[in-house]
C-alpha cells in the first residue's frame, strides 16, 4: 500500500483511477474496484442483526440485516426479508426482524406503482380461498339470435372472479312474434349448479310492451313476456334497439 501526495491511501494499486483494481481511501470516500469478484464482503458472526448500518447526520436511517440464512433491508418499522427456503417469497418485517403483519402499505395515494403482473392471484381482505381474486377480464362479444337477424349487434363484458357483467345492444331487423326471445353468444356460460343467480335490466324502444322477465341459461339470455298473451312483439320499425345488462355467475 502507499499514500500519494494528496493523502489518498492506495491498497493494491499505484494510481487513483477508479477503474483500476484495488482500494482507495480518500479523505471523505472509499473506492473499491474488482474486475470479477465482490467489491465488498461483510461477515457478521454468531447472531442475527445489522450487517451494514446507514446514517444521515449521525442518525440511523436504515440497515441491511441478516436473519438466519436470509437477508433483509429497511428502515425502522418498515423492512422486507428475502426468504429462499421452502416457498420463495419476500415478506414484510421490521429492520430488527420483528413481525410486520398487516402494518406496511405498498405505495400510497400520491405515490403509486404502475402495473402489477401476477401469475397467480391476489388475496383481498383475508387469507382464505374465498378471498383470492385470480381472474379479471374485459372484452367484447357479439349477440346473435335464431328468431331474427340483427342490423347491428354489440356486446361488452367485465368478469371479476366468477361474476360476469354483460352489456348488449341489438338492432332488430324484422318483426318478432314469439313467446320467448333468445340472445345467444354470452362470453361465459352461467352455472346452474352453484346456486348463482342471474339478473340485470333491459331497455326497449318501440316494443308493444316492456313488461317481461328474463334469465340466463348456459350462454343464452332468455326473455319471457308477461303481458300481451305471453308474446314479445316488435313492430315494423327496424331502426330501434333492445339494450340490456345482465349479471350472472360462472361457477
Amino acid at each position: 500500500m502507499r499514500i500519494d501526495s494528496s493523502g489518498n491511501l492506495l491498497v493494491g494499486k499505484t494510481g487513483t483511477s477508479f477503474g483500476t483494481d484495488g482500494v482507495e481511501i480518500k479523505n471523505d470516500q472509499i473506492w473499491s474496484t474488482n474486475t470479477s469478484s465482490d467489491c465488498i464482503s461483510l461477515n457478521r458472526k454468531t447472531d442475527d442483526g445489522a450487517i451494514a448500518t446507514f446514517y444521515k447526520d449521525g442518525t440511523t436511517v436504515g440497515s441491511i440485516f441478516v436473519s438466519g440464512d436470509d437477508m433483509g433491508l429497511g428502515t425502522g418499522n418498515v423492512g422486507i426479508r428475502f426468504l429462499d427456503s421452502g416457498q420463495d417469497r419476500i415478506i414484510p418485517r421490521t429492520t430488527s426482524n420483528g413481525a410486520a403483519n398487516g402494518t406496511i402499505d405498498l405505495g400510497d395515494s400520491g405515490s403509486r406503482f404502475k402495473d402489477l403482473y401476477l401469475s397467480g392471484g391476489a388475496y383481498l381482505g383475508g387469507t382464505g380461498a374465498a378471498n383470492k381474486l385470480d381472474d379479471y377480464e374485459e372484452g367484447s362479444w357479439t349477440p346473435t339470435s335464431t328468431a331474427t337477424a340483427f342490423q347491428q349487434a354489440y356486446g361488452t363484458y367485465t368478469k371479476v372472479g366468477n361474476i360476469v357483467n354483460a352489456w348488449f345492444a341489438v338492432q332488430v331487423a324484422s318483426s318478432i312474434n314469439a313467446n320467448f326471445f333468445q340472445l345467444n353468444g354470452l362470453p361465459f356460460s352461467y352455472s346452474n349448479t352453484t346456486g348463482g343467480m342471474s339478473g340485470g335490466s333491459m331497455g326497449l324502444t318501440d316494443m308493444n310492451t316492456n313488461e317481461f322477465t328474463f334469465y340466463v341459461t348456459g350462454s343464452t339470455i332468455l326473455l319471457l313476456n308477461l303481458t300481451n298473451n305471453g308474446y314479445l312483439r316488435y313492430n315494423t320499425y327496424a331502426d330501434k334497439f333492445l339494450r340490456g345488462h345482465v349479471v350472472y355467475r360462472t361457477s
